[in-house]
């Protein structure tokens, strides 16, 4: 081969992958630009009402919808499909708008919407201007709602700059991704929603159902509103930031040898210690553990907060159970019940992923009592646990077999309350810890069977020697047993420390201990 023919080829295969790189998204339904006039740029024909007596205001490259203080006329928009398409006939959509609230206003408003029924009820959309100063997620099928509300310290829209705001909603998948300034910051599981919305007119710069509209408009300037008919992808979303900012986004982090994963019962959002005080030592307590990722029980609301003071990407499954990581997320699976478990896939680096599994299994049955008696029989724990637990992680496992076959491509970290004692630990050689009884617990007995490790014991053998008990370090009368875990599989991932962290200089946080594992990643 011809050395300038090389060259030549070099140059067009880099040239491709530039382009592929760098591939737009295709041209959206909805594309309203506030270019000087109010029009639809998209695929679709729509009407707009309200397009005339609209102020603008001047922007670095164009105009933009003016609603703010200086605008002459403060006047929403609504925007009608003509009956020629409905989002319902596709497989889900992504919306994406930019805002500029005003400095100085620590108002709530609605900045776009998709809504019917009414202000406390309805089915649809929402993105806001929360009152905290940051922004704000709404979904509901007017049954079930799903919030992310993010912290001002890491996602500010009142500090009288642009910022992108964007999601996508996947009817296949059942998720929404949530995307602010080009980035993906939160993943959330929409279990069993019903998202019909038919020709519901799109709303920009208030709520449809405000008894004043004046009142309630916002307060700031919009542009480029635009729906796409499919989820658009990471790199898609961040691709429309940079090219109305000029600025790229931060890279992922890639990671090294070695994988840092704690699991972790916070205990009603970690607020026991003080509604910001308690989830301020659940923090502490993450941050100095230098988690990579963490699995978490118990989040119900504080998911947000500790994940925006980490800078860490959030996957919300339920109100109890989450996924904190410092990668960034793939795709999820909504997997049993979303109380109880739950799976996303983690990108830990390029060709390189593991499937970061939440769960948390029944409360009962509670045996505390019945083994502290001294008349407890081995069987008849067994029996009861079958009823509840055990009987959850065999249909559990058996969702997951799918992904188990795989654990060699792709490493499985099952880890979460177990809720139950483990037979590694309940032994003949632990007699002396465990009121003399040896019980083969069948949830964990299952977890071996299916090949997966027990990440602390695997390091520490001798129960005797190592307890590792994570209930309680609150509740020191109780029986205290180790039900708090981190399983793992897949020949990728090397276990190279385990510990359990269970104190704070100024109190624990939570009635449960946390797990931390260190994995080594194997080189096939």
């Amino acid at each position: 081969m011809k050395p300038l023919f090389v060259f030549v080829l070099a140059i067009l295969i880099f040239s491709g992958c530039h382009w592929q790189d760098d591939k737009k998204p295709g041209k959206p339904l909805v594309a309203v630009n506030f270019n000087g006039e109010i029009k639809n740029d998209g695929l679709s024909s729509v009407l707009i009402q309200g397009d005339s007596l609209v102020s603008f205001a001047v922007t670095r490259k164009d105009t933009s919808l003016d609603l703010s203080a200086a605008a002459r006329y403060r006047k929403p928009l609504s925007v009608h499909s003509d009956k020629s398409f409905s989002l319902d006939d596709y497989k889900g959509f992504t919306v994406c708008v930019w805002e500029k609230k005003a400095l100085d206003d620590p108002e709530s408003y609605t900045i776009v919407a998709q809504k019917q029924g009414g202000v406390d009820r309805f089915k649809g959309w929402q993105l806001e201007a929360a009152s905290n100063g940051a922004w704000r997620w709404t979904i509901s099928d007017s049954v079930n709602t799903w919030q992310y509300a993010p912290t001002v310290q890491k996602q500010a829209i009142n500090d009288g700059r642009w910022h992108q705001l964007a999601f996508s909603y996947n009817s296949e998948a059942q998720e929404s991704a949530l995307f602010f300034d080009g980035e993906n910051v939160a993943i959330y599981s929409l279990w069993e929603v019903n998202l019909k919305l038919g020709y519901t007119p799109f709303y920009i710069g208030v709520d449809p159902f405000v008894p004043d509209v004046k009142m309630e408009t916002f307060n700031g300037q919009i542009d480029d509103f635009g729906v796409w008919s499919r989820p658009l992808s990471r790199a898609e979303i961040a691709l429309l930031y940079k090219s109305k900012s000029g600025r790229g986004i931060t890279h992922s982090p890639i990671m090294d040898e070695e994988l840092k994963v704690m699991s972790w019962n916070i205990w009603h959002g970690g607020r026991h210690e003080g509604r910001q005080v308690g989830v301020e030592r659940v923090i502490d307590i993450i941050k100095k553990s230098g988690a990579d990722i963490i699995l978490m029980q118990e989040t119900y609301g504080s998911g947000e907060k500790i994940a925006d003071a980490l800078n860490y990407h959030f996957y919300s499954r339920s109100s109890n159970l989450s996924v904190l990581s410092r990668f960034p997320f793939a795709e999820s699976f909504n997997m049993f019940r979303p109380f109880n478990f739950g799976c996303i896939k983690v990108e830990v680096g390029e060709e390189r992923a593991v499937l970061a599994c939440p769960v948390w299994l029944h409360y009962l049955p509670n045996t505390g009592a019945y083994v502290k008696s001294g008349h407890a029989v081995p069987d008849s724990i067994i029996a009861r646990e079958m009823e509840t637990r055990g009987l959850e992680i065999k249909l559990i496992l058996s969702e997951l077999r799918q992904f188990i076959l795989k654990k060699d491509e792709v490493p499985l970290i099952v880890a979460g309350d177990f809720n139950s004692g483990s037979h590694l630990d309940w032994t003949d050689r632990n007699h002396a810890n465990y009121y003399g009884l040896t019980v083969a617990y069948p949830v964990s007995q299952q977890m071996e069977h299916a090949e997966f490790y027990d990440s602390y014991r695997e390091l520490f053998p001798n129960e005797s020697t190592h307890l590792g008990q994570t209930w309680s370090p609150v509740f020191k009368s109780s029986m205290q047993d180790r039900i708090d875990y981190i399983y793992y599989s897949g020949e990728m991932l090397k276990a190279i420390n385990s510990r359990v962290i269970d104190t704070h200089p100024l109190g624990f946080p939570s009635d449960h201990a946390a797990v931390v594992t260190t994995f080594q990643w194997q080189k096939k």
